[in-house]
């Protein structure tokens, strides 16, 4: 059985999302990345961020809260860098206690308890220590 790929497409980033960058951004006294915004056709979004380009990414499905909410993981790791970045590419160098504190901040500020509440639900199944990083559980 053949895989069909998603098919994705370069788009300006919506205004919601270069406001809510440059909010964060000024909130934290920190320099705005740039954002590169791509679209699919699934609900579900992703992201990554570079930090040595301090870009963001984001290819966005067609679920606005989960774009937002890939957008502010995203922010948080913009915002909480690892101190020592040498190449390494493991999930514990980026998604630590320092971070999910800083991401689960985020959703608390720009959305309800029901957006939170998604979050963890979405970051426990990213990584298993988010729910208890962040105090919620499922």
């Amino acid at each position: 059985m053949k895989t069909e790929r998603c098919k994705l497409t370069g788009k300006q980033p919506p205004d919601w999302a270069l406001l809510l960058v440059a909010q964060v951004c000024a909130d934290h006294g920190r320099r705005v990345p740039s954002l590169q915004w791509w679209t699919r056709d699934g609900k579900y979004s992703s992201g990554h961020y570079w930090p040595a380009r301090k870009q963001i990414h984001v290819t966005a499905g067609t679920d606005p809260q989960d774009q937002q909410g890939v957008l502010l993981h995203e922010l948080a790791h913009h915002l909480t860098v690892p101190r020592k970045v040498n190449g390494s590419r493991s999930r514990r160098r980026w998604h630590n206690k320092r971070f999910y504190t800083k991401a689960f901040e985020l959703y608390a500020q720009w959305g309800d308890e029901e957006f939170v509440a998604y979050e963890a639900k979405r970051e426990a199944h990213y990584m298993k220590r988010s729910t208890s990083v962040s105090g919620y559980s499922q």
